[in-house]
């Protein structure tokens, strides 16, 4: 069986601790970047919602059409799923129903949908107040921001001008400049977004990962995309 980089897949059922945040949730097959070509290592790396990378013998790995838990397989985005074009800054929204969310979430290729917190604010209004070409709308709900998907908010108020920001979703392959002459002209792919400048996230820039894990952080527009 080929577990090819960028595939989703799952652990099967019994081979990770059920304690683990990480049980019974979707992955993403990743180059292992940690095989000693020496040896006879062959893991399989599963990196989740890009904040933990667990390694797997392959006999212990499935792929799966899904990262969440949703019966038959995943529709074709509708472009208003992931268009940022609908809303503006300080817009009231309303998070629809779970399954919505989650379906949402696919079609971004995001796997950060934390069901045992977040679903919480399904059904709840908050403001939008931050975009994000990879992570969305932050919606602030009271003292709690969550970073959401177009197609999982509802719009309470009309959008006069609406954000002008395409997106760069999880898993896309691109180029971007970078000072480091080793990865100069190599493909990377656009990652979960967790940079942080002196303590505070900078959402101005977005995560390109390559396959040895080496993160460069380029301004959005400095970023071109690979057929």
């Amino acid at each position: 069986l080929r577990l090819p980089s960028g595939r989703r897949a799952q652990a099967v059922l019994g081979k990770m601790n059920e304690r683990s945040p990480w049980a019974n949730s979707g992955a993403t097959v990743e180059f292992n970047y940690k095989i000693d070509p020496n040896s006879n290592d062959d893991t399989v790396l599963l990196r989740y919602a890009g904040q933990a990378d667990l390694f797997f013998p392959p006999s212990s790995v499935e792929l799966t059409p899904r990262f969440f838990r949703l019966p038959g397989l995943p529709p074709p985005p509708a472009e208003d799923m992931l268009s940022l074009s609908n809303f503006e800054q300080g817009m009231e929204v309303k998070v629809m129903a779970l399954e919505d969310c989650l379906l949402a979430f696919e079609a971004a290729n995001r796997a950060d949908f934390f069901q045992h917190t977040m679903s919480v604010v399904c059904g709840k209004t908050g403001i939008a107040n931050h975009f994000h070409p990879t992570s969305g709308v932050r919606v602030l709900f009271g003292r709690v921001e969550l970073w959401m998907e177009p197609g999982c908010l509802e719009r309470l108020v009309e959008c006069e001008t609406g954000m002008v920001m395409p997106r760069l979703l999880v898993g896309t392959k691109v180029k971007c400049p970078t000072e480091n002459p080793r990865y100069r002209g190599e493909i990377g792919s656009i990652s979960f977004h967790f940079l942080r400048v002196n303590g505070e996230r900078d959402y101005a820039r977005v995560t390109v990962r390559y396959p040895d894990s080496h993160e460069e952080y380029p301004f959005p527009d400095q970023v071109v995309l690979v057929p």
